[in-house]
């Protein structure tokens, strides 16, 4: 099924510019045997208006709408953001309860010896606290015991509860999910000819992915390994690399090893990816020659497109800024003090000396 519309404008000179159109076409689910069968079907929707109009001087062009079907490739890095987002969430929900049992391996022999050495720190911790006389020694032990806590306990006791219970438990993901990933940006392009004229055009984008997928387990061995944490060497690798975590804060290096395995013994049904755009072009332009005057006019455009096809893995790197949280603040500051306490001691001598 497909429609059209389309609105222009004639001017006195018999020149005619679109002012606005919209073009919609969509599948359709078939009857089997006089019963519709509903599937997830292909649907593309782009148009554009003109939103705003003003000239002075005797420069007086018309305005057009704006081309909504180059949208796409126009933002495509935006695009590529929002899918990441979106498949990173997919991926949340699917492996909710999931554990990291291969990192916990490869880090057995320092885990049990940090239990050992550790077994009484909740029983003695009041008295080693009213024990710390002195304010480095006070400030250094403190922050190696909160690295301690969430880097070591924290994961190893999180995966331990995991395997005895999520992991098996939670193994079945729900049929049908859904999840949205969103991003925004800004293009300016300002084009000068001598003596002529200057053009400042202005495009502004809100841009949205959307997978929805319905989800079985075709392999449940497979499916719980790659749940556990067992089946992807290179995550294991990547994950005991020291400050790994501090590089995934920044880069997305992590999902891009962990996405080998991601979906390992699932299958997707009626998979759909859905890109939204809503796209602003503002136009200024200023002439000189041959006639004097400016022209000022917005454009306003859409386009959504749904693709039949499942999830797409990471491909690019992506960087970004970390989230501010009180957590994440107590961890930095915990590896502050852990690192700059040694280079301090390399330099009390020459501090003394004063």
């Amino acid at each position: 099924m497909t429609l059209r519309y389309e609105r222009v404008y004639t001017r006195y000179d018999g020149v005619k510019t679109r002012l606005g159109y919209a073009d919609i076409s969509s599948g359709g689910s078939p009857r089997v045997n006089g019963q519709l069968r509903l599937r997830a079907n292909p649907f593309v929707y782009y148009g554009s208006k003109v939103t705003s109009h003003s000239c002075t001087g005797d420069y007086r062009p018309s305005p057009s709408a704006d081309n909504a079907e180059g949208l796409a490739g126009f933002w495509e890095s935006e695009v590529n953001s929002a899918q990441a987002q979106a498949y990173g969430k997919l991926r949340g929900v699917l492996r909710k309860g999931g554990a990291s049992l291969g990192v916990t391996l490869a880090e057995y022999r320092s885990s049990r010896e940090m239990i050992v050495a550790r077994s009484n720190l909740i029983r003695s911790s009041a008295q080693e606290l009213s024990a710390l006389a002195s304010g480095k020694k006070f400030t250094k032990r403190l922050a190696n015991n909160h690295l301690e806590v969430i880097f070591g306990w924290q994961p190893l006791l999180t995966d331990i509860h995991a395997a005895a219970t999520s992991v098996i438990q939670m193994a079945q993901p729900v049929e049908y999910i859904g999840r949205n990933g969103s991003s925004s940006g800004t293009r300016e392009k300002v084009y000068d000819r001598p003596y002529w004229s200057r053009e400042t055009i202005t495009y502004r984008a809100d841009v949205g992915v959307r997978y929805a997928v319905g989800v079985q387990v075709s392999n449940p061995n497979l499916w719980l390994a790659e749940r556990a944490g067992l089946l992807n060497p290179a995550a294991v690798a990547w994950d005991i690399v020291p400050f790994s975590f501090i590089v995934n804060m920044f880069v997305n290096i992590g999902s891009l090893v962990n996405s080998i395995t991601d979906f390992a013994g699932l299958s997707f049904v009626n998979p759909t990816k859905t890109v939204r755009i809503k796209s602003t072009r503002h136009i200024n332009h200023i002439v000189q020659y041959p006639f004097v005057g400016s022209q000022s006019f917005g454009n306003e455009s859409f386009y959504v497109q749904r693709f039949l096809e499942g999830p797409s893995l990471p491909s690019q790197l992506e960087f970004r800024v970390p989230e501010a949280n009180w957590e994440l603040a107590a961890m930095a500051a915990s590896l502050m003090v852990q690192q700059a306490i040694p280079v301090l001691r390399i330099f009390k001598p020459f501090l003394n000396r004063k």
